[in-house]
Parts: structure tokens; C-alpha cells; sequence
């Protein structure tokens, strides 16, 4: 009795984050014109952007992996105005890989990266060859929404 053991935990200190500027809400009425090829590997994530996407009014075609996009692209070239890819997808291509052969075939495609790996993983340089905006997951309806307009112009 009376023996018994003592712990001292050290934990860093914790630096206060800074608040992020909010980003102003876009408002866009429903109906637009534009197509969106959505490639994304993740169910859920897959879902809620396609939701997110048609709330907003714009047409969605969704593709699982870049096979599966490069089948709706050969169908649908024409249509399509911005790629939405995730960066790792499944197949063995990859969503930058995806995007330059989007880009080969029509040079005025717009291009939107999103990825949960960080800037030291997408190169800026990377991206710019890709002619791609990175947006980093997880992200929320209005940063999804501002890319995407910004992205089309």
C-alpha cells in the first residue's frame, strides 16, 4: 500500500488559430447552363458534391474513376465546361493525368483539383500545368460554390 505511480504529461501549447476571412456567399439562380464532369472516388463525398452541385443549377455527370469519366467524356465532350476530379482516384489515373487528357482535346476546359493531401504533395506548378484550381477537402458549400464560379467565369 501507498506505493503507486505518478505521470507528468506534456502537451504543447496550443496556438489560437487564426479566424479565416468568411467567404461571401454566392448566389446563383437555379437553371444554369453550364456542365459539370464530377469525378470523385468516395461515395459520400461524391454524393454530397453532386448535391451541392445542382443545388447551385448547374448539370452534373458523375463519374466513380477516370475510366468511368473518360466514357462520359467521349460522349459528351462537347457539353462539358469544368472537371471536378479528385487527385486519387482508383483505375491508375489519377485526377491531374485525367485532366491533361481532357485538356488535350479541348484546351478551354476549366479545372477544379479537389484533394485531402497537402500543397507539398500538388505542386503549384503541377496544377498550373494542369491549368487547375486546387481546392483542398474538406470544404464547404460556399468555398465550393465561389471555386466553381470563379472556375467558369
Amino acid at each position: 500500500m501507498g506505493q503507486g505511480s505518478t505521470f507528468l504529461v506534456y502537451l504543447p501549447l496550443a496556438v489560437a488559430e487564426r479566424p479565416t476571412e468568411p467567404v461571401a456567399p454566392v448566389l446563383r439562380s437555379a437553371g444554369g447552363t453550364e456542365t459539370i464532369l464530377l469525378v470523385e472516388d468516395e461515395p459520400s463525398v461524391r454524393l454530397v458534391a453532386t448535391a451541392m452541385l445542382r443545388q447551385l443549377g448547374y448539370r452534373v455527370l458523375v463519374a466513380a474513376d477516370g475510366p468511368a469519366a473518360l466514357r462520359l467524356w467521349a460522349k459528351h465532350a462537347r457539353e462539358i465546361h469544368l472537371l471536378v476530379t479528385d487527385m486519387v482516384m482508383p483505375e491508375g489515373l489519377t485526377g491531374l493525368e485525367l485532366a491533361a487528357r481532357l485538356r488535350a482535346a479541348q484546351r478551354t476546359l476549366k479545372v477544379i483539383v479537389i484533394s485531402g493531401y497537402t500543397d507539398e504533395i500538388l505542386k503549384a506548378e503541377q496544377l498550373n500545368a494542369a491549368g487547375a484550381t486546387l481546392l483542398p477537402k474538406p470544404f464547404e458549400f460556399e468555398a465550393f460554390a465561389a471555386t466553381v464560379c470563379t472556375a467558369l467565369g
